[in-house]
């Protein structure tokens, strides 16, 4: 059991400019119980930025403030004061944020995490953290003889860690290692950082699934996991039918909604901590889809998440 912190009221977003950090920022600058969202990225992408004006029809809405900032920058003091004034965090900024990032780039979205891991820990105010983590850090139960333990909705977070997917596409072969060992360990900083702040950091961990970027139509996710029009090139392998069914499956039961995304994140970021387990918890990210692997029930029980949309109804099928 934990202590019930202080309401979030003034909210950070790193990588704001991303697939996931515009369609969260759209979504808390219209909550009427925040004061102020600031959102952090490279200067070049927010030299690009356009933010529609919030609606007024239903009460004032937060202040929206972009700050140019490099996470991977310790002594940058526009991302570090920003933090000290904010008591919410969502941490989605990385170098390449695609599962295909090199051991490089993977090693830059780590020191980001890790800035800002180390920053929290020093903080002397309270803080909700919510840190993007990702499917790929169980990736290697997407495939025997860790699928083959699984029961549907078994997947869940306290079973021990299969870092990085590997699938391969009629173009090219995939391996997700770097990038899921960037994100295991950012949940593990996340939290120490917890533990380490005198009940002062309270962390959220999501694995987050397939949420694409735009309108994310379920119907454009592939064998590979990724939309169709992200593979160019001639055809250079022949996939076995049977793999293709499996990843297919893993997949789509991975899909999360751009309305899903929303309400998790609200709820991982409003949540009643006393509850919990202790002050930082993992949860899985995925929508309601028939018959998937992964769990909700820690995302439930912790956060009162409850998915609304499910793909196996998006797309008219019993099952993923």
């Amino acid at each position: 059991m934990v202590g019930k912190s202080k309401p979030v009221r003034r909210l950070i977003i790193t990588g704001v400019c991303g697939n996931l950090g515009e369609k969260l920022l759209l979504h808390f600058s219209q909550f009427t119980s925040l004061e102020k969202v600031v959102g952090l990225d490279i200067e070049a992408a927010l030299k690009n930025k356009r933010f529609p004006a919030p609606s007024k029809m239903q009460g004032q809405t937060p202040e929206v403030e972009f700050i140019a900032c490099d996470l991977t920058k310790a002594d940058d003091a526009r991302w570090r004061e920003a933090l000290q004034r904010a008591d919410g965090l969502i941490h989605l900024a990385a170098d390449y944020p695609f599962p295909d990032a090199t051991w490089t780039q993977a090693s830059a979205s780590f020191d980001m995490t890790a800035n800002l891991g180390l920053a929290l820990a020093q903080k002397r105010t309270p803080t909700r953290a919510i840190f993007a983590s990702s499917n790929h850090v169980m990736g290697e139960y997407k495939d025997s003889p860790l699928r083959n333990s699984l029961d549907l909705g078994g997947l869940k977070t306290d079973l021990p860690p299969g870092v990085g997917s590997k699938w391969r596409t009629e173009i090219k072969k995939t391996d997700s290692t770097p990038y899921a060992t960037a994100k295991i360990m950012g949940e593990r900083l996340f939290v120490q950082s917890a533990n380490g702040s005198s009940g002062l950091v309270k962390a959220v961990n999501i694995r987050i699934g397939w949420c694409n970027v735009g309108e994310n139509r379920p119907a454009k996710i592939t064998a590979s996991g990724s939309p169709e029009h992200q593979h160019t090139g001639q055809p250079k392998n022949r996939i076995p039918e049977e793999e293709k069914r499996s990843d297919t499956s893993w997949f789509h039961g991975m899909w999360l909604s751009n309305r899903d995304l929303c309400h998790l994140f609200e709820r991982a970021l409003f949540a009643d901590e006393t509850a919990w387990p202790g002050p930082a918890i993992t949860i899985n990210g995925i929508s309601k889809n028939t018959g998937a692997y992964w769990s909700l029930e820690e995302a439930r029980a912790y956060v009162q998440y409850e998915p609304i949309d499910d793909i196996c109804r998006e797309l008219n099928i019993p099952h993923v």
